[in-house]
């Protein structure tokens, strides 16, 4: 992950997305989930910067404690000493 890494999450009941940042720790948001599995599925990939970035567009499921939940994801990829790396993420539960 890049340490400029911004990262947006929201929902249709909410009217501002959430953000979070290079500190975010989801492996401490995935233990307090007990049981959680995370998938994606790739819609498209754009190359931006002439091969210095991606933009991948998808959709995400995570699984917890067997239920779904869905959401439409955009994340931006940037080539970093050699080295991908997140550098932001939009997540739009489907709920």
């Amino acid at each position: 992950m890049s340490k400029s890494f911004v990262g947006y999450w929201a929902h249709s009941n909410i009217d501002k997305p959430e953000p979070y940042y290079y500190d975010y720790d989801l492996n401490s948001v995935l233990r307090q989930m007990d049981n959680a599995e995370k998938s994606f599925e790739v819609v498209s990939i754009t190359e931006r910067k002439n091969g210095e970035e991606y933009l991948i567009l998808g959709r995400e499921t995570n699984l917890i404690n067997s239920k779904p939940f869905t959401a439409q994801c955009m994340f931006v990829w940037r080539n970093e000493d050699n080295e991908w790396k997140l550098l932001r993420e939009y997540i739009e539960l489907e709920r």
